[in-house]
């Protein structure tokens, strides 16, 4: 799992504080309190309160295109009433168990432009959404490494929820009272920008000074299995799909694999034509080709008592 939260640094003042017992007045400077990070067709299912039954369209509509509101049918409320204690506030503790499903990837193909403007992928299996929890009504801030968009925002950097709209994207709980109905929760959609398979972004959210982050992984998924970690379908870019390819994390398209093939050894009375101590690695992802025992760098380029040796012999 790709996700670490980063701690606000700790000033000498509350050091001092806490060694000494004082503590300061209350700081009203607005404070995230975690993030976590979903895949939306893992959240579509609890979004109406009860997770048992069929996840219709207009669930995944709902957690993959819509802003989520505070209350209603699909939204922040009945999630916490399908996910968490019941007692009205969603908390992020209560999402962990979904939040490690997906593994923070996203197809490289799901962009801004295929989902949004061309609207060639739909957003199940595309979009991300990262929900900021948040302890008041202070602006709350996504900033994200170059590569990354948001619904929100578009293709960028950073946007910033400052109050509530119709328009897509823009959450209808940016400045609603945290406490009062489950609240506190601001949800932004997360989808590629411009980052290709391999890349690892990383996406930050938070009000003023605090923030909290996590990093995203771009790859190619095959289709409907993000939440496989091993379903990448060409992780090495070659053209060969995982399944198949002798060297997942090594561009062979050749797949080139000499000690899969017979080998002629000669110096005796009859040919022998055989496989010797063959495997199914390609070459280009083997650091002992003829695997026999001697590292190809040292048959190669060193070789023994003096006399370069084959790596393929």
């Amino acid at each position: 799992m790709l996700k670490r939260l980063a701690a606000p640094a700790v000033s000498v003042l509350a050091l001092v504080c806490a060694l000494t017992g004082a503590l300061p007045a209350h700081d009203a400077r607005a404070s995230a309190t975690a993030v976590a990070v979903i895949a939306c067709e893992n959240l579509a299912p609890y979004l109406d309160g009860d997770p048992t039954d069929a996840t219709t369209p207009a669930d995944e509509q709902a957690a993959c295109l819509d802003p989520i509101p505070p209350t209603g049918p699909l939204s922040i409320a009945s999630l916490e009433l399908a996910a968490g204690d019941g007692d009205g506030v969603l908390t992020w503790t209560e999402l962990n168990p979904i939040d490690f499903l997906d593994h923070n990837r996203i197809d490289e193909t799901c962009t801004y432009e295929a989902v949004i403007t061309l609207a060639t992928k739909p957003a199940v299996g595309c979009t991300l959404l990262a929900l900021i929890f948040v302890d008041d009504e202070f602006p709350v801030r996504l900033s994200m490494e170059t590569g990354l968009a948001t619904m929100e925002g578009g293709v960028g950097s950073q946007y910033t929820c400052l109050n509530e709209g119709a328009a897509l994207g823009q959450d209808a709980d940016c400045s609603d009272v945290p406490d009062l109905n489950g609240d506190g929760v601001v949800v932004f959609h997360v989808l590629n920008g411009t980052a290709q398979t391999g890349d690892v972004r990383r996406m930050n959210g938070g009000q003023e000074s605090v923030e909290y982050g996590s990093d995203l992984q771009i790859v190619r998924i095959s289709p409907g299995s993000r939440n496989d970690p091993d379903a990448v379908s060409d992780p090495d870019e070659d053209g060969v799909d995982a399944s198949v390819d002798n060297c997942q994390m090594s561009n062979n398209p050749d797949q080139l694999n000499t000690d899969s093939d017979p080998i002629a050894t000669a110096g005796v009375a009859v040919l022998d034509v055989t496989v010797v101590n063959g495997d199914s690695l390609g070459d280009a992802c083997e650091g002992d080709t003829d695997n026999d025992g001697i590292g190809d760098f040292i048959e190669r380029y060193i070789g023994c008592s003096g006399h370069q040796t084959s790596p393929l012999l």
